[in-house]
């Protein structure tokens, strides 16, 4: 059996390695041009960055395959084509690990004392599509539950700007949701800081028996939620959907996060 399967690659070498080097072409652009596309819409943001750092030396494995594939059988170059390898295969694997921690988040929905709203930018005094989404669940939450504050958490860009905190309160309360109901968090520049100084406004208000909802996005709910509980707070999450165009952006920004926080202590906000 392993006969007639060597003889087959050995017959069909020369048109797998031509559909190889097409794959990695087109996968490899397309990750280059997704770079291109979203560093327009978030420019300097990591997670804008990310795809064409991936994408790139595939693009060249497809475009160049016949002089590296000489080069690969030097010595020097043998090496090099082990740590490629050993890198692309600690990235799949530690980019599964993310997506199983990420996914592993309790979907079940409890009532609570307040529900936490994260930031996640604001241009020219409007709101973000990925922060829009984070304030549709949580004022969706908020009617469903009448009784539970709702801490907007997030502070200022530049000096003469209104907080992250004001602009969502604002689309809130344009949304229809009482004015009295909402608590505003302005000093936060990171997801630990929102979180960290919405508690302390909750323990001043509250006392420290009371539970949370954190209203972030999908792909943020696992560090956000993390966080929360080494805060020491009793927190459930309220993940909301993620713009479709950037998902790959923020899944990888956050597959970063995620080991910078559990390994490091901080996340890359």
């Amino acid at each position: 059996m392993l006969k007639k399967i060597k003889i087959w690659f050995s017959r069909h070498e020369k048109g797998l390695l031509r559909a190889k080097n097409i794959i990695f072409i087109i996968l490899g652009a397309l990750l280059v041009a997704d770079t291109i596309f979203v560093s327009r819409i978030i420019p300097g943001n990591l997670g804008a960055y990310l795809p064409a750092m991936l994408g790139l030396p595939i693009l060249i494995l497809g475009v160049l395959d016949v002089p590296l594939r000489r080069f690969f059988k030097l010595k020097w170059g043998r090496a090099l084509k082990y740590f490629i390898m050993f890198c692309y295969a600690f990235f799949l694997i530690t980019f599964g690990i993310s997506l199983i921690l990420i996914s592993s988040v309790p979907t079940e929905e409890n009532q609570t004392d307040a529900v936490i709203v994260l930031g996640s930018g604001v241009s020219n005094g409007r709101v973000s599509p990925t922060l829009q989404y984070r304030l549709d669940a949580a004022y969706d939450y908020a009617v469903r539950y009448p009784d539970a504050l709702v801490v907007v958490s997030g502070g200022k860009g530049e000096i003469n700007s209104p907080s992250e905190a004001a602009v969502m309160r604002d689309y809130l309360v344009a949304r229809g949701l009482k004015e009295d109901r909402i608590i505003l968090e302005e000093r936060s520049q990171s997801t630990y800081q929102n979180l960290k100084y919405s508690k302390e406004i909750l323990d001043n208000l509250l006392g420290e028996d009371y539970t949370v909802t954190v209203a972030t996005s999908k792909f943020h709910a696992y560090r956000a939620r993390r966080i929360a509980l080494d805060l020491g707070m009793d927190a459930g999450a309220l993940p909301a959907k993620t713009v479709w165009y950037m998902e790959l952006n923020n899944y990888l920004r956050e597959y970063l996060s995620i080991y910078n926080y559990l390994f490091i202590g901080y996340g890359i906000d």
